[in-house]
């Protein structure tokens, strides 16, 4: 509430608090870590979270992407992961076989590090073999086991008929601007992918920081954000 946060704001500056029903003021010194998934600037502007306390609190910023776009980082939490918990448990699973890898990146991970964690953990504590399987993982996830398909991606080269690529993009009659056709592209590209950047870039054949310069460059928006609840501090 805005309330609170008026409250938070005079105890960073001051560096004083009173505790609840008491009558003197307690002196503190603190260093304060704060993190959100809400757009605050956009919470400025509605009239949401105070401009004040924002630029107070926002001295260093610290932009940590979600695992879902951090690439092979979700094997090597996996792994760390299941060392820790099979010397923990004495449990008998080691390391994850190819197939549990693959599941391990295609997921998305909206519960983030903490989820890809329990995740590890049920399945080193049920598995009954050295290897982790894929079975396995998606029992841990909750989810049924998917049939293992083979991947293809369709590039402009593989496309022969302009129909085929309107499917995907819809050209106008008046036709499209090279930067218009690359914009639309990404973006659908990106809807494919569910925004998994990391995904999107290899499909588009460029490398994910040039992904997302192009972002930036077109103001291609996360349509995501908009569903997104605003955490009040």
């Amino acid at each position: 509430s805005l309330t609170l946060q008026a409250k938070l704001l005079k105890a960073i500056e001051e560096k004083r608090f009173r505790r609840l029903g008491g009558t003197t003021s307690i002196e503190v010194k603190t260093r304060i870590i704060a993190g959100t998934h809400a757009n605050l600037e956009k919470g400025i502007t509605e009239g949401r979270f105070r401009r004040d306390l924002y630029y107070r609190l926002n001295v260093i910023n610290i932009h940590l992407p979600p695992l879902r776009e951090r690439g092979k980082d979700v094997l090597l939490l996996a792994r760390h992961f299941l060392n820790t918990y099979a010397a923990e448990y004495d449990a008998i699973a080691c390391k994850f076989s190819p197939t549990a890898e693959e599941v391990l990146m295609s997921y998305d991970w909206p519960g983030n590090v903490r989820e890809l964690q329990h995740v590890v953990e049920r399945a080193a504590l049920l598995g009954d073999n050295p290897v982790i399987e894929a079975k396995e993982i998606y029992e841990a996830l909750g989810l049924e086991p998917r049939p293992q398909t083979p991947r293809t991606v369709t590039t402009a080269s593989q496309t022969t008929s302009p129909s085929e690529w309107s499917r995907v993009i819809e050209i106008p009659p008046e036709g499209l601007s090279l930067q218009e056709g690359e914009c639309k592209l990404i973006q659908e590209i990106l809807r494919l992918a569910r925004w998994n950047k990391t995904r999107a870039s290899q499909i588009l054949g460029i490398s994910r920081p040039r992904l997302a310069r192009k972002i930036e460059e077109y103001h291609i928006a996360d349509p995501r954000e908009k569903h997104l609840e605003f955490a009040e501090a």
